[in-house]
């Protein structure tokens, strides 16, 4: 076999053990912090780029009132980055006013655990879309 045949069955060979791969956001992550309320955001990612998102946010002129709002999510993958597109599936969603995209990039911390940082636009722009895995 020759060095090209040898370097596309290695290429085919590489391709088919990463069959099973998951991207790095895939899987559940919660906030980084729990809320005022005491509770933490829940973050789903699926492997067939959808998922789902619970946030929980208060009002400006209601600071002490939390509203639950849940997301059903598409994303895509762009190598480092990875983009959601949010939409409100369920809480005090103002028709797609409370739609989203946000942009988030996955990282490692010091002690392994992987975080994820994310910036949201529209509403959500100062929305703090801080995640961590595995968090007791």
């Amino acid at each position: 076999m020759g060095l090209r045949h040898l370097g596309v069955a290695l290429l085919l060979a590489s391709c088919a053990a990463c069959t099973g791969c998951t991207a790095p956001p895939v899987g559940f992550w919660e906030s980084d912090n729990k809320l005022g309320n005491g509770k933490r955001n829940k973050l789903e990612v699926y492997d067939d780029y959808t998922g789902n998102a619970k946030l929980y946010a208060t009002l400006s002129n209601d600071p002490e009132t939390w509203y639950r709002f849940e997301f059903d999510i598409i994303w895509e993958d762009f190598g480092d980055v990875f983009e959601f597109d949010l939409n409100c599936s369920d809480g005090p969603c103002e028709s797609n006013a409370d739609d989203f995209d946000m942009e988030c990039e996955v990282i490692e911390l010091v002690d392994e655990t992987e975080a994820m940082d994310c910036d949201g636009n529209k509403k959500w722009k100062d929305y703090l879309l801080q995640w961590q895995r595995n968090i007791d």
